[in-house]
C-alpha cells in the first residue's frame, strides 16, 4: 500500500519545492495548475504522515516486547497506535474518495484486498471493489484491480477467468 502513497507524497514534495522557486508565478496559469494540485494533495499527506508515524509506532512497541518489564507497557503503546492507525488509513481512504485521488485509491484497493487470499481475495475484488470502483470512476484503481484478480485466476490455472478480467 504504501509505495503508491510514498509516489503521491514525492509529487506533492516536489509541487511544494517547485512552487518556492523564484520564477514559479512566470506562468500565472502553470503556477494555479500545480498550486492547486499541491492543495488537494495536502491533506492526504499530512494523514499519510501522521499515519506513517502510528505504523513506525507499532514497530517500536512490538520490538520491546520482548523485554518482560516493559510488556505490558509495550502492549498498550502498541494497541494504541495500531487503534490510531487504523483510524487514519480510514480518514485516507475517505480523502481519496473526496478528493477523487485515483493513485491513493490504488493503495487503498491493495490493502483492502490484501485483508483476503485466494478465492475468498478474488470474490472480494470482483464482487465489492470492482462495482465500488466503477461507482466512484477510479479508473486506474479499476485496472488495477482487474489485473490483480486475472492473476489470481491464473496462479489457480483457472485461464478461462483470467482472460475475463484481463479483458
Amino acid at each position: 500500500m504504501l509505495d503508491k502513497l510514498q509516489a503521491v507524497k514525492n509529487r506533492y514534495d516536489e509541487l511544494c519545492f517547485r512552487s518556492e522557486q523564484a520564477d514559479f508565478y512566470n506562468d500565472p496559469k502553470k503556477a494555479a495548475v500545480l498550486l492547486r494540485e499541491r492543495n488537494d494533495l495536502e491533506p492526504i499527506i499530512e494523514t499519510y504522515d501522521r499515519y506513517r508515524r502510528a505504523e513506525s509506532d507499532m514497530e517500536d512497541a512490538q520490538a520491546l516486547m520482548s523485554d518482560p518489564e516493559m510488556k505490558e507497557f509495550c502492549q498498550e503503546a502498541f494497541q494504541s497506535a495500531k487503534e490510531k492507525s487504523e483510524e487514519l488509513y480510514e480518514r485516507i481512504k475517505a480523502e481519496a474518495l473526496a478528493g477523487h485521488n485515483d493513485d491513493v485509491m490504488q493503495s487503498v484497493v491493495s490493502r483492502e484486498a490484501g485483508k483476503y487470499s485466494g478465492k475468498e481475495r478474488v470474490d472480494y475484488m470482483i464482487n465489492i471493489q470492482v462495482p465500488f470502483l466503477e461507482e466512484h470512476n477510479f479508473p486506474l484503481s479499476l485496472g488495477y484491480t482487474w489485473f490483480w484478480a486475472g492473476w489470481s485466476y491464473a496462479c489457480e490455472n483457472e485461464i478461462e477467468n483470467a482472460i475475463v478480467c484481463f479483458n
